[in-house]
């Protein structure tokens, strides 16, 4: 076989982490109104273990924007495109892995050739 089942199982498990990160969901945080954060569902505890977070881990990455001097709550519309660049990155990786494996095996088959 051309990948191992551990690496076909984790292959799909990271394209579904990519799936479920478009359906994470930010609120807006009524205090301030300026800050969001993440609504703790099902797709949010699946999408931090997808990535190897935990769920604050996962809505600080979302929902917190760090300077120098202080943290700062961002907006649920940034949050959102924190989440969309997050699965893009996570999608490029994926599909440069695959590509990169299946090229190799094409090389050597090519030189067996």
């Amino acid at each position: 076989f051309l990948f191992q089942k551990k690496k076909i199982e984790r292959l799909f498990g990271m394209v579904a982490t990519v799936i479920k990160i478009g359906n994470l969901q930010f609120q807006r945080v009524a205090a301030n109104g300026q800050s969001s954060f993440l609504v703790r569902d099902e797709v949010a505890v699946a999408v931090a273990s997808g990535v190897g977070m935990t769920l604050d881990e996962l809505e600080a990455c979302l929902c917190t924007q760090v300077t120098r001097s202080k943290n700062k709550g961002v907006d649920p519309t940034t949050a959102c495109e924190r989440r969309d660049a997050l699965a893009s990155a996570i999608y490029e990786r994926v599909v440069m892995w695959l590509l990169k494996k299946i090229n190799a095996v094409f090389e050597s088959e090519a030189l067996d050739n």
